[in-house]
């Protein structure tokens, strides 16, 4: 049977999330990941923000992301060379793939 309540609570009809909302919640997160974030510093910043997206699931994703973004520069400061090049990986060739023909 279709449980209407229950969509719409999964559906997050009639949930609000204020600005203010959005702020409290990325500084509460942010606290609770200060030592990792100081220590990795941007390689670490997909980590939090998943706890940020899963947090605030119905909050506008614009808001968020300024917020989010403004609180990361307040902690960490501009991205240095460092951290560009801690983020960026080699890329792996593909399995089975053969280089420059086609495959038998």
């Amino acid at each position: 049977t279709f449980d209407a309540a229950a969509f719409e609570k999964n559906c997050g009809v009639g949930v609000e999330v204020t600005a203010e909302d959005v702020k409290k919640t990325i500084a509460k997160i942010f606290e609770e990941n200060k030592e990792a974030l100081l220590e990795k510093r941007y390689a670490y910043q997909g980590v939090v923000s998943g706890k940020v997206r899963s947090a605030l699931k119905w909050a506008d994703g614009k808001t968020v992301h300024q917020e989010f973004t403004r609180a990361l520069k307040a902690m960490l400061g501009e991205r240095t060379e460092t951290d560009k090049k801690a983020g960026s990986k080699p890329k792996k060739a593909k399995k089975g793939a053969k280089k420059g023909g086609k495959a038998a």
